[in-house]
């Protein structure tokens, strides 16, 4: 294994984290499974800390990995990064040197970390990341820097809105219910039919249903937050309805006057623009 060692970091394994992997690994009768989750759960825990250290925010309790169902029925080290997408962290042993990475969670995570343990799994050690899970075995040689990992962190991400038609949706994304807003606050709204052709056989020709999911965007004054909604159903023919809303987020009561919102095509193309005038309910196509 050739790894850089100032690309690498290593972290103590505090008894708080190894009180909380065995609590969670003595739900699980089975040897073999209770110390997956042991190991899962501390590469997990290592990856946030990493994370947090450097100033990103992670949701520890959003991922399967912190679900005891989910423990017992698949081998998942997830981490759900605020506002970006999901990690998923893969403990590597003291003398290992490849990165496995099971089928359950091939091309269904943003990012795959290397989290290597001492033989006493007293430290950590993220050893760095691939973006792609290939055949599941990767040499520890052909990970990214961790240095990358951050860069790619800071990155935003696209999002695939007919993943959510699917029931795929990013982490950072919730119901619009969780976000406790009134219905009367929607401010600026969007709405473009036939944005997309979506692949024939991938959907029925049942009536359409809106998925709709919302975040929270902090603006440059902290008091200030928006919420921004996209919605998204597929039609009759082979295309989709995209719609984008914001709102403000109380105790705001209007969008902010100087507030202008894009959409932009592939090309980065301006396809609809408007231009909030501190009023709530105004409409804009």
């Amino acid at each position: 294994m050739a790894i850089a060692q100032d690309t690498i970091f290593k972290q103590p394994m505090t008894l708080q984290v190894r009180q909380q992997a065995q609590q969670f690994a003595g739900r699980h009768n089975s040897a073999a499974k209770a110390r997956q989750v042991y190991l899962n759960t501390l590469a997990v825990q290592a990856v946030a800390d990493y994370l947090n250290y450097f100033g990103f925010s992670a949701d520890l309790a959003a991922g399967a990995s912190w679900q005891p169902v989910q423990q017992a029925l698949a081998d998942v080290a997830d981490l759900c990064v605020t506002n970006w997408g999901v990690l998923e962290c893969r403990p590597v042993l003291a003398d290992a040197s490849i990165l496995s990475i099971p089928p359950e969670v091939w091309g269904d995570r943003a990012a795959y970390v290397a989290v290597q343990f001492d033989h006493d799994l007293r430290h950590a050690t993220i050893l760095g990341f691939v973006q792609e899970s290939g055949t599941g075995e990767i040499p520890l040689s052909e990970l990214q820097a961790t240095e990358v990992l951050l860069d790619y962190l800071s990155q935003p991400r696209l999002v695939r809105l007919t993943a959510w038609l699917q029931g795929k949706v990013a982490a950072g994304w919730q119901q619009l219910e969780d976000l406790a807003l009134p219905a009367h606050e929607l401010a600026l709204n969007f709405r473009s039919g036939a944005v997309a052709k979506r692949p024939s056989g991938n959907f029925t020709a049942a009536k359409p249903r809106w998925i709709r999911r919302g975040k929270v965007l902090e603006l440059s004054r902290a008091t200030e937050q928006l919420a921004l909604i996209v919605s998204i159903a597929p039609t009759a023919s082979d295309e989709y309805d995209v719609g984008v809303d914001l709102c403000p987020v109380p105790p705001m009561r209007n969008l902010p006057a100087d507030l202008k919102v894009q959409i932009l095509d592939a090309k980065s193309q301006v396809v609809m623009q408007a231009s909030a005038r501190g009023t709530p309910g105004d409409e804009f196509g």
